[in-house]
């Protein structure tokens, strides 16, 4: 929010730079999980079979959201050590230091936070509508 009115501290602060890419992209991919979670709950909740329906419970929901955070953070855990604030010859002052550290983010983000999770949710809705 600052941005616009000074600079932005993450631009020459590496640990500020490193905390919010980390949060950043495993927030966001939260986010994308827990939909596809309750997603894939509504289809449980929806379902003919008394076992599936079973299966949606509270317990189940806390255990998988726990799960996610924990995956979540894991995975994107090599952005404390990629981030580097300061940065020339790059896009942003606060970027991914090697072209490696760059390519496993965008990819990661790709597949991990858009790509699987938009496939499941199409699919756990198709099923729910089946």
């Amino acid at each position: 929010m600052i941005d616009g009115w000074t600079t932005n501290p993450t631009d020459y602060m590496g640990w500020l730079c490193k905390l919010r890419a980390f949060l950043v992209f495993s927030t966001r991919t939260i986010a994308m999980w827990l939909m596809v979670l309750a997603t894939a709950d509504r289809w449980l909740l929806s379902s003919i079979n008394a076992h599936r329906r079973q299966h949606s419970s509270l317990k189940n929901a806390q255990l998988w959201t726990a799960i996610i955070v924990i995956l979540s953070f894991a995975l994107y855990s090599q952005q404390l050590y990629c981030y580097e604030a300061n940065l020339m010859d790059t896009p942003l002052k606060c970027y991914g230091k090697t072209v490696a550290c760059r390519f496993l983010t965008d990819l990661s983000l790709a597949l991990v936070t858009v790509l699987i999770p938009i496939f499941l949710m199409i699919l756990f809705g198709s099923l729910i509508i089946s």
